[in-house]
């Protein structure tokens, strides 16, 4: 008997899918990516990978004035965008959302994914008083 409750015998038969032809597929049934991430966090006692997110709103001053924002410890993934029609210049560096940055357009989303530690972000708007609206999860 299993830590499930299920002998080997149960186990192994609900691992394949039954044949239409009252027989048994030998294709083992999985689950999709998904199912697997969550199924694995659960095991080690994570709840999912954006686990708490906090929605920011900043306020762009003077036109094409680099303004930065730092994202939280432990930041998972962030969303941005500017709540205006403007386009935003995102850049990871100090100085450079003028010269070398990510053009993010009207109307779209920015969303990176990566795992950061402690990381600033800089952006500035040609529009006077635009908002950055940004969603970080922790």
């Amino acid at each position: 008997m299993g830590i499930d409750g299920k002998t080997r015998l149960e186990r192994d038969t609900d691992a394949y899918i039954d044949g239409s032809d009252g027989g048994i597929d030998r294709r083992v049934k999985d689950l999709d990516g998904n199912a697997k991430l969550a199924a694995i966090l659960a095991a080690i006692g994570g709840g999912g990978i954006d686990t708490t997110p906090v929605v920011t709103n900043v306020s762009l001053g003077a036109i094409n004035t680099e303004q930065l924002f730092v994202l939280p410890s432990n930041t998972k993934r962030f969303i941005l965008k500017t709540r205006g029609s403007a386009v935003l210049k995102l850049s990871y560096t100090l100085g450079e959302s003028g010269t070398d940055f990510i053009t993010i357009n009207k109307n779209a989303v920015y969303e990176d994914s990566e795992f950061y530690a402690a990381q600033t972000i800089y952006f500035q708007s040609p529009v006077n008083g635009d908002v950055v609206e940004i969603i970080t999860y922790t």
